[in-house]
């Protein structure tokens, strides 16, 4: 029969004390995976003269997780898991033993990001999980994590906002991109999509040209308004005679644009005569009718010599 191996009281030589319920331990194993563990039991020290050894990190079960860890054959990655994995980081940074540390960072890695696990990141060194939440935290910008943030060092909420101006920088470097890309967003509809969008465009273009169509409408069928010169003008030239008011404007239009209206002075200038020489033959009631009509050939005058000048 194989003899039986050693137990843990044969092979153990110093107490581990977790407040009132200490532990039995292994020196040489605690030596081996820590250099911090290493120093403490070197010859001199307080805890190898007294074999005794304070832990604060832990809490009894969770040193019992981390040192099973360490015996003979006793390794796994698969032991540590996201139950354990913040114990195990918190005992394994504080005393070196960067192999468990090392699997507590990649097994982080697969678990969501968070402004926790940003704070964690940074106090225990872990770099890879450190600007994977920055990250993440900058993207989200959640109430939660920026709520975490107020408890961060500065040169944490630094690093955070230097991520966010840094992913800013970049969308405004993409908007050349976005405007083109919604420009030509319309050519990559499907066919139906691309004839109901087509079909909108157009209908967009009937209505804007239906309503102008019916305010032009509305403009043709209401009463022309008198600006407030023009009947000025119109009572001014009953009361004062349209002969003189001719003759002023005559000499008005020769000195602008003589050469334009030379030929309308002239038509002007017969028709009043032919007008003056009837009504002087009339009676006195038909008058006022001539007078009408003159006055009604000089605004026709007018009306085309404005159209000659715009022209």
């Amino acid at each position: 029969m194989s003899e039986a191996t050693a137990t843990t009281e044969e092979i153990s030589d110093v107490v581990l004390h977790f407040g009132v319920d200490p532990m039995p331990a292994n020196s040489a194993l605690l030596r081996l995976a820590s250099p911090v563990f290493n120093r403490m039991l070197a010859s001199g020290m307080k805890e190898a003269q007294q074999g005794v050894i304070e832990v604060d990190v832990a809490s009894k079960k969770e040193f019992i997780t981390f040192y099973n860890l360490l015996g003979p054959w006793a390794w796994s990655r698969d032991k540590v898991t996201e139950a354990n994995v913040d114990s195990l980081l918190a005992i394994s940074d504080y005393y070196q033993v960067e192999i468990i540390k090392q699997t507590c960072e990649d097994l982080l890695l697969t678990l969501p990001p968070s402004g926790a696990r940003l704070l964690q990141a940074k106090k225990h060194g872990l770099n890879r999980q450190y600007l994977r939440c920055v990250d993440a935290v900058a993207k989200s910008r959640t109430q939660e994590n920026l709520e975490m943030l107020r408890q961060a060092e500065p040169d944490i909420i630094l690093d955070v906002a230097l991520k966010m101006q840094h992913m800013l920088n970049q969308l405004m470097g993409m908007k050349p991109e976005i405007i083109i890309c919604n420009t030509a967003q319309p050519r990559y509809y499907s066919e139906d999509e691309e004839v109901a969008y087509m079909l909108k465009s157009e209908a967009d273009q009937l209505k804007s040209l239906h309503g102008k169509l019916l305010d032009l409408v509305q403009e043709l069928e209401s009463p022309p308004q008198v600006p407030p010169r023009v009947r000025w003008m119109m009572r001014w030239l009953q009361r004062t005679g349209v002969w003189w008011l001719l003759r002023g404007l005559r000499t008005v239009v020769t000195r602008v644009a003589d050469g334009v209206v030379a030929a309308y002075r002239s038509c002007m200038c017969v028709l009043w005569w032919l007008l003056t020489r009837i009504s002087s033959v009339l009676r006195e009631e038909y008058r006022e009718v001539l007078q009408c009509g003159a006055l009604a050939c000089f605004f026709i005058f007018l009306r085309q010599f404005s159209r000659n000048l715009d022209t």
